[in-house]
């Protein structure tokens, strides 16, 4: 998964409809967005940074996409309790979201969970070195009998190397 900016979008998409229009009736709420958002980025890549992982070039407001559904319960919940009048909109759902939100980023922080990198690994972690199958399986070709036995006058194969020296 790559590293993606949040956007104020991405926070008003986790409202509905009607929700959205409550809060875009609330005086100075669409304001408070950015600041909400960009405070919650520096403080997750604060979390990836205290728990040892790497971030990709500074100055960037890139998180890695899978805590970002919870950076977004948390500008969530820090918009909803900043604003006078959205009390309807401030459920024990989304309380108990933002706080499991803070406790996997503590958990990012302590290296319980582990974050993945901004850029992909240059080898992958399989072995991939040009390492064969030690069974052979049906989809793959059989070699011919006669490369398998030996002939039935009890003469070896063809040598491997012919133009090597001979075995003694």
């Amino acid at each position: 998964m790559p590293w993606t900016t949040p956007t104020e979008t991405d926070v008003l998409n986790r409202f509905t409809p009607q929700e959205q229009a409550m809060i875009k009736n609330v005086q100075g709420a669409l304001d408070m967005i950015p600041a909400l958002l960009a405070d919650r980025i520096a403080s997750a890549r604060g979390q990836i940074l205290a728990g040892g992982y790497a971030l990709d070039a500074p100055g960037t407001s890139n998180i890695p996409d899978q805590i970002k559904p919870e950076l977004m319960d948390l500008v969530r919940w820090d918009l909803l309790t900043g604003l006078p009048g959205l009390d309807k909109l401030r459920t024990a759902a989304r309380q108990q979201a933002a706080a499991d939100a803070k406790k996997l980023l503590d958990a990012i922080s302590r290296q319980k969970i582990r974050v993945e990198s901004p850029t992909p690994p240059v080898n992958p972690p399989s072995g991939q070195w040009n390492s064969d199958n030690k069974l052979l399986m049906r989809t793959r070709p059989i070699p011919p009998p006669a490369t398998q036995f030996q002939s039935e006058d009890n003469t070896a194969p063809p040598y491997a190397n012919p133009t090597g020296p001979q075995d003694t």
